[in-house]
C-alpha cells in the first residue's frame, strides 16, 4: 500500500493485478512524500479507522477475473514446479478445494478483491476500483487523475504467458464462482 499525502491518495495492491507494475510508476511520480505500508494492506486488515483520517484522499485499487486471478495466483506459487496440464488440473483443484490459496494467519490475501476496498460491514472505502483486463486504458485514466505522466505499464513479476482456462476443471469453476461470488455479483465476472 502507497499513501501520498502531496497527491492526496491510497493505493491499495491487490495480489495479481498487476500491482508491482502500478507501484514503479507511482513511484517514479513520487518524491519523498510518501508512506509504504505491507504490500498488500488493505481495508481489512488495517480497520476502517484507520482510512477516515483519509477521507479525502483518492482511495483506490485494482480487481480482476476471478478465474483469472486464482489461476495467475498459483501459477506464481508453482512456477517452479511446472508439471503435465492433467496433473496440473488435478492440482490446481486440490489447492482451491484445500483452501491453499488463504493463508488464515493473515489478512493480507482475499479470495475477492471487493474484501480488499470494504469494511468488514461491507461498507465501500475506496473511492475507484480499475479493472486488469482494460489495464493500460484503466491505468493511463488513474495516471491522468493522479497528473502523473503517462506511461507504458511495465510487466513486472508476470506468469508466463498461459491459457489459465486450460487449468478449470468444472468443479473448480464451480469452486471458484462460490469464492468469489461478490467480485462475480458486483464487477459481472463471467468465466
Amino acid at each position: 500500500m502507497i499513501i501520498s499525502h502531496h497527491h492526496k491518495f491510497v493505493f491499495i495492491h491487490v495480489q495479481r493485478t498487476a500491482g508491482t507494475s502500478l507501484t514503479e510508476i507511482i513511484k517514479a511520480n513520487l518524491v519523498d512524500d510518501y508512506e509504504e505500508l505491507t504490500q498488500h494492506s488493505n481495508v481489512q486488515s488495517l480497520q476502517t479507522r484507520f482510512f477516515e483520517r483519509y477521507e479525502d484522499y483518492h482511495i483506490f485499487g485494482f480487481t480482476r477475473n476471478p478465474w483469472e486471478r486464482m489461476a495467475s495466483w498459483y501459477r506464481l506459487i508453482h512456477a517452479q514446479e511446472p508439471m503435465a496440464i492433467q496433473k496440473d488440473k488435478i492440482r490446481f483443484e486440490e489447492w482451491l478445494v484445500n483452501d491453499q490459496a488463504l493463508d488464515v494467519t493473515s489478512a493480507y490475501f482475499h479470495y475477492n478483491t471487493m474484501d480488499y476496498f470494504t469494511d468488514k460491514d461491507g461498507h465501500m472505502i475506496a473511492d475507484a476500483i480499475y479493472r486488469f483486463e482494460n489495464l493500460q486504458n484503466e491505468t493511463n485514466q488513474l495516471l491522468e487523475r493522479l497528473d502523473f505522466r503517462a506511461t507504458q505499464l511495465p510487466k513486472l513479476n508476470t506468469n508466463i504467458q498461459q491459457n489459465h482456462k486450460a487449468l478449470y476443471t468444472r468443479n473448480s469453476i464451480e469452486h471458484v464462482a462460490l469464492r468469489c461470488k461478490r467480485d462475480i455479483d458486483y464487477f459481472n465476472y463471467e468465466y
